[in-house]
Parts: C-alpha cells; sequence; structure tokens
C-alpha cells in the first residue's frame, strides 16, 4: 500500500518507488506528458502500435496493442499505460523491477527515487508474463481483463508458482522526490 503525504501545496499525495536504470531523473522535479499525451513509455511503443498493422508488430509492442485495445473497449475508468509512469510499492520492489531488464547499456546500478502520485493504478504484471502451449488470444484476453481489474496472479507457467509482481501506474504528471536508495541491477 501506498504511503499518504501532504504534498507542498498540502494535496494528498501517495509515495512510492521507480528505479531509474538510466540515471535520467533529477530530484525535486515534475515530469509531464508530452504534448501528444504519451509519457516516455508511450512515446516508445504508441506510434508504433498505431501505425503498424498487428500481425506486423514485436510481441512487446503487440501486447501493449492488445492491452490498449481492452482498456478502450472495457476500463476506460483506467488511465492508459502509454500516458503513465511506471513505479512501485517498495523501494525493494523497484529494485526487483530493475533486475528484469535486460538492456546491456545500463548502469550496473539503478537509483531509487521516491515519486508522489495524486492518482494511481495497481496491477500485477505477471499477468502479462505469459509464454507457452496454453496461449491463445482468448486466454490473453481473459489475462489483459484481470490486469485491468487489478486481480493478482496465482499460477504455475511451465511448472513453476509465481508470486504477483504489482506495479503501480501513474497517471503524469508526477512528482520525483529524492533518491532513496541505489540497487546493484547486474
Amino acid at each position: 500500500m501506498s504511503m499518504q503525504t501532504p504534498n507542498p501545496d498540502g494535496e494528498t499525495e501517495h509515495r512510492f518507488f521507480h528505479a531509474d536504470c538510466y540515471h535520467l531523473l533529477k530530484p525535486n522535479t515534475e515530469l509531464a506528458a508530452e504534448a501528444d499525451g504519451y509519457s516516455k513509455f508511450g512515446r516508445y511503443y504508441g506510434p508504433t502500435i498505431a501505425a503498424q498493422p498487428r500481425h506486423l508488430l514485436h510481441p512487446h509492442f503487440r501486447r501493449e496493442l492488445d492491452l490498449e485495445l481492452v482498456r478502450q473497449s472495457h476500463f476506460r475508468h483506467r488511465a492508459s499505460r502509454l500516458s503513465c509512469f511506471f513505479a512501485a510499492r517498495t523501494p525493494d520492489d523497484a529494485a526487483r523491477y530493475a533486475r528484469r531488464l535486460t538492456d546491456s547499456r545500463r548502469p550496473d546500478t539503478a537509483l531509487i527515487y521516491e515519486v508522489f502520485a495524486r492518482a494511481f493504478h495497481e496491477a500485477d504484471m505477471m499477468q502479462l508474463d505469459i509464454a507457452g502451449p496454453r496461449v491463445t488470444e482468448q486466454f490473453m484476453a481473459e489475462r489483459y481483463s484481470a490486469y485491468w481489474r487489478g486481480e493478482m496472479s496465482s499460477d504455475f507457467i511451465a511448472g513453476a508458482v509465481r508470486a504477483p509482481m504489482i506495479e503501480v501506474m501513474i497517471p503524469l504528471p508526477v512528482r520525483v522526490g529524492e533518491v532513496v536508495a541505489t540497487a546493484t541491477v547486474r
């Protein structure tokens, strides 16, 4: 759960944590959406999924397209992943997310920032991390709906039980606070 704190204007905010794997954030700043409404995450995925036929998309881009289509059809009250900043409940969870990234260009450490949000949505990213012979489009549509509902996964894929991994989606703007920890990610 988030910790509620008053911001400098006296409004209530929720405190979360973000692993800055590329050391791009600056303390005590505010991140806003781009002019077209995209976040940095959305800027990476949005133009491609808007321009290419689904069958030509890389699986990661297809996942984001399908998630957005499910959201638009059934969960319009949720902010799009393409316009959100991603965070975690705790510094340890943020470090755990950073360790999942496989980009060899990133530094060996991630800076864990506190971030503050007025609104947020929590979802289990394990609902999205599925592979195997039982994966059909219908199965994935059900998982994506469960993701948007905020349901926790409790399944076994390929015989391994996987615990939920909660990601916090924060509609921009988000207030970045101080670095609260560093994490070795390799």
